[in-house]
């Protein structure tokens, strides 16, 4: 397997065979050139006597051993390095307080050498064009592409996996590509073709209403088990009074085992429960409402979900999903939620409002994937699927009534489609077959007409090379030639379209080591439309490319405002804010269901969403990125606005709701995913809730953890809070060093609980304890609780500003950042700074910047 640009020769059939010649990549080198260096005179005495115990040839302490670290500054790693010395140094972190200190003389001479020798490393480096890896589409930008070109979203199922994300998923030197890699593309991309051409011959279908009646099926399934249950009871009963045993040969069966036969034990159990396992349906089926709905219940033998399916659905359409539902009896509010999947796909939960005579409708919008015969939602009452129904039921609701929802009704409306999709345009013209269950006509020049215009649009308007569009028009032929129809040999050329570098592959390399070179017109709009929307340019994007006034400043600020505003940009919201905010760490946390009942995956959904849709709330309304720190206002919907006791919030969705005073809400620090990321689950961790905030909010990442560190829950066998296990465990020579920086920032977070819920008091084995809160930040400074801990990281504001504007950087041109961009990012930093932090001055500096619009 091989990394970064080069791919290999594949397997192929001999009708691919050629093709293969036109997937391979350019290979960049750097060119030689004198570097700057630094001075071993002033350099090495100094490191000798001040810094080898620890980082020499005897000790290496966090992996560093600056003896044999180059003085040359010949590439981004070694400066960087170097970097890190000089930012130690300055920040006082080195030398340990126990160690003896340089003198002011010496260490000032140092410093005043290193930071002239690296600033102009800097500028010698950032002169010079990067060693940029090709980059290939991730699954996102895979299915936004190819939905820009047949108007479906693909699963994603089939697809390769994504390489990992490290730390974001559009970093190129990161991704592999191999024989697999090429084989599961051609194989999902003449699916698609396939798919497109069946679409595009049927035509588009008009608008339905399909309606699901509930109690219909319901009732009748309840019945006829009842039924059946009834007879087989008085069958069991009949044969036990003529004197037979379950071992004979035509004892009845055992109904409840899906007709096993019997064992005693299980004739025994049948016999005692009989009553009450038959009680539950009798007692269903004489409900007031059952011939009008379903109560979503499942102790009296109902059903826990209500649903409906969707046969025959055009991917390329949407569908309005409706609702008609109400709240059973008076239950407590938790239980006026239900959970919405399609075929296991989780949605956002909804909740109910109305009652069960006198219903409310809801209504949503939804897009189907494509690659498969039908979808259907499926609803059900909200409750955690790690307990059991009637237990959980028992403890939210001990009087209540086993049901506290009713549907009366399901619907599904559509297709309702958009514009044409550019493959209709392309391959249908004239509209659909005009002949049912047949292909539209085509002549041979029209087909191959049709491969040219699609390769250019799939390769993004690239200029086509004459000899790979010559190998499609072989393939084409050869198809033919073997008897294929027009639309049949089609499928091999289109599909090889999408397996193919152009496509795959975002292509801005040049060769390294020269100059930086500016982006084309159209270089920037594909960058451009990769950043915002993981998708390809629009015709709006490509009509300023071919106008050339992309470039134009006042221009591209209001293509940025443009795509910012379009429901496209949801894919950069969605895709940094997670990838930035790490919430891979939250999806990999497993709560204890036993500690936190109300924690299920319903509030996991929505608290998921909060870090997004807060971030999404900043940039559409170009407010203050020190939000993300501390805010007077929150983005949450129903439920999780139910979750942390908020008041008043009704409707649909996440909305803007403004805190009162007190709440201890706001920003992303007190949000229920930053807290679970800094959690085990089950009890929470100062530790990595400093880590958290360090390399979030402070931009000073931790180091990882030695080998064989012991567990905190290590430090006493007797049960203690978790600041005095943590200073046990602190004592420890090997955890010292570390945890004296990262503990006293996790301590302001401790009247959060494992899953963010505020308290004032912790449990320690089997009593409360009050939480000792207050702690000290980088540089000294104490604070003496949470609102204290918030106004100190608003002070250093200006390192979540560089930790957001390297994060966006990266994001956005597909690489680390690295030591030669510290100029452009330090500009950048500084910008977004007098422009009071708005979040889209964060976007359009980045996008203005010569960093962003060079290669």
């Amino acid at each position: 397997m091989n990394k970064g640009v080069s791919i290999p020769s594949f397997p192929m059939t001999k009708r691919l065979n050629g093709l293969i010649g036109l997937l391979t990549m350019l290979s960049l080198g750097l060119n030689a050139k004198e570097f700057v260096s630094l001075p071993e005179k002033t350099i090495k005495p100094f490191l000798a006597k001040n810094c080898y115990r620890c980082h020499g040839p005897k000790k290496q302490k966090g992996k560093l051993r600056l003896d044999e670290l180059p003085l040359e500054l010949s590439d981004d790693s070694i400066a960087a390095h170097w970097q890190d010395v000089l930012d130690t140094l300055n920040s006082g972190d080195m030398p340990p307080e126990e160690e003896e200190q340089p003198s002011k003389k010496e260490l000032t001479g140092f410093l005043a050498e290193l930071t002239g020798k690296l600033k102009d490393a800097r500028r010698q480096l950032s002169d010079q064009g990067r060693e940029v890896a090709m980059r290939r589409l991730n699954r996102r930008e895979y299915v936004n592409s190819v939905e820009s070109l047949f108007g479906f979203q693909v699963g994603t199922d089939f697809l390769p996996e994504d390489d990992p994300a490290d730390p974001f998923d559009t970093i190129g030197s990161q991704q592999f590509f191999s024989s697999y890699h090429f084989e599961k593309y051609l194989e999902m991309g003449r699916v698609i073709v396939t798919d497109a051409f069946a679409l595009g011959n049927k035509g588009r279908q008009e608008v339905k209403i399909q309606v699901e009646q509930p109690e219909v099926r319901t009732n009748k399934d309840i019945r006829d088990r009842y039924r059946q249950r009834m007879e087989r009871w008085r069958e069991v009963v009949a044969a036990l009074e003529a004197g037979k045993t379950f071992k004979d040969a035509d004892f009845p069966l055992n109904f409840d085992a899906k007709d096993r036969r019997f064992d005693g034990r299980g004739l025994h159990f049948y016999l005692n429960f009989h009553a009450e396992r038959s009680a539950g349906p009798a007692a269903y089926l004489k409900r007031e409402l059952i011939d009008k709905g379903l109560y979503l219940t499942r102790r009296a033998g109902g059903r826990w979900t209500a649903g409906i399916v969707k046969h025959g659905y055009d991917p390329r359409g949407a569908y309005k999903v409706r609702l008609l539902a109400g709240i059973n009896e008076e239950p407590p509010e938790s239980r006026t939620f239900v959970s919405v999947n399609d075929k296991g796909r989780v949605l956002a939960p909804l909740k109910i409002y109305g009652t069960a005579h006198e219903n409310e409708m809801i209504e949503l919008d939804y897009q189907p994937l494509h690659g498969s015969g039908h979808f259907g939602f499926q609803i059900m009452e909200r409750r955690n699927e790690m307990i059991d129904g009637k237990a959980y039921v028992r403890k939210v609701d001990p009087y209540g009534d086993w049901s506290s929802i009713f549907v009366d009704r399901m619907e599904v409306e559509g297709p309702f489609y958009g514009e044409l999709t550019l493959f209709e345009k392309l391959a249908f013209p004239n509209g659909p077959s005009k002949k049912k269950n047949q292909s539209v006509e085509r002549t041979e020049e029209e087909a191959k007409a049709l491969i040219d215009s699609f390769a250019r649009e799939a390769f993004r308007r690239r200029e086509m090379e004459p000899v790979f569009l010559r190998k499609l028009h072989d393939l084409y032929n050869q198809g033919r030639k073997s008897g294929l129809e027009v639309e049949k040999a089609l499928i091999d050329p289109l599909a090889v379209v999408l397996a193919s570098p152009g496509f795959l592959y975002l292509s801005e390399a040049e060769e390294a080591g020269g100059k930086r070179k500016p982006l084309t017109q159209r270089e920037l709009a594909v960058r451009l439309s990769y950043f915002l929307w993981s998708a390809p340019p629009d015709e709006a994007l490509y009509q300023t490319v071919k106008k050339g006034t992309l470039k134009n400043s006042a221009e591209l600020t209001r293509q940025v405002d443009r795509m910012l505003d379009d429901p496209r940009a949801e894919a950069f919201y969605h895709s940094f804010m997670s990838q930035w905010f790490e919430l891979h760490r939250f999806d990999d946390i497993a709560v204890n269901p036993q500690d936190y009942l109300m924690f299920d995956e319903q509030v996991r959904y929505s608290a998921r969403e909060e870090p997004i849709r807060f971030f999404e709330h900043l940039v559409k309304k170009n407010l203050s990125l020190g939000n993300l720190i501390d805010s007077d206002f929150a983005m949450l919907d129903p439920l999780l606005a139910h979750f942390y006791g908020i008041q008043g919030v009704d409707g649909q969705g996440f909305r803007k709701v403004n805190l009162p005073p007190e709440s201890p809400r706001g920003g992303l620090i007190g949000t229920t995913a930053f807290m679970i990321m800094g959690s085990t689950g089950d009890r929470t961790s100062p530790i990595i809730r400093g880590a958290l905030v360090l390399d979030k909010f402070l931009h000073d990442p931790s180091a990882d953890p030695p080998p064989n560190v012991p567990e905190l829950t290590d430090a006493s066998k007797e049960p203690l809070p978790v600041r005095e296990m943590i200073e046990l465990h602190q004592s420890k020579a090997q955890c010292a060093s570390c945890h004296a920086k990262i503990d006293p920032i996790g301590y302001g977070l401790e009247t959060f609980d494992a899953v963010g819920l505020w308290r004032e008091e912790a449990k320690v084995g089997k009593r409360m304890e009050k939480i000792e809160q207050g702690g000290t930040l980088p540089g000294g400074k104490t604070y003496d609780d949470f609102e204290q801990f918030k106004s100190l990281l608003m002070e250093n504001k200006n390192k979540l500003v560089r930790s957001l504007v390297e994060g966006s950087a990266s994001y956005g041109l597909g690489r680390t950042t690295e030591f030669s961009d510290g100029d452009d990012l330090d500009t950048l930093t500084q910008q977004l700074m007098t422009e009071d932090m708005r979040a889209r001055s964060l976007i359009h500096n980045l996008v203005q910047s010569e960093l962003f619009q060079t290669k």
